[in-house]
């Protein structure tokens, strides 16, 4: 969904780019409340940068769309490649 936005230059605002990663974050601390300690922090990982996910707040006001899309590539990949992160556990 993101991607074809940013195909047709269809960009969020500030207050939705914001909205959408505090909701992104909700859920995947939902979802991995119950995980291991290393998933959790693979989990968080792409966005140490520019989010805080322990306290779901920006880190700075500069949050930019290649931040969310950068995140949602790097949990993709974590995803697919589940295995890696597995190996840990």
């Amino acid at each position: 969904q993101v991607k074809s936005l940013l195909v047709q230059n269809n960009l969020p605002t500030d207050l939705q780019l914001h909205c959408y990663m505090r909701e992104l974050v909700k859920a995947l601390a939902r979802l991995t409340a119950g995980a291991p300690e290393p998933l959790r922090r693979a989990v968080a990982q792409p966005f140490e940068a520019v989010w805080d996910f322990q306290e779901n707040k920006p880190l700075n006001s500069q949050l930019k769309v290649d931040h969310l899309v950068y995140v949602l590539e790097f949990l993709e990949s974590l995803l697919l490649a589940g295995h890696e992160i597995m190996g840990e556990i």
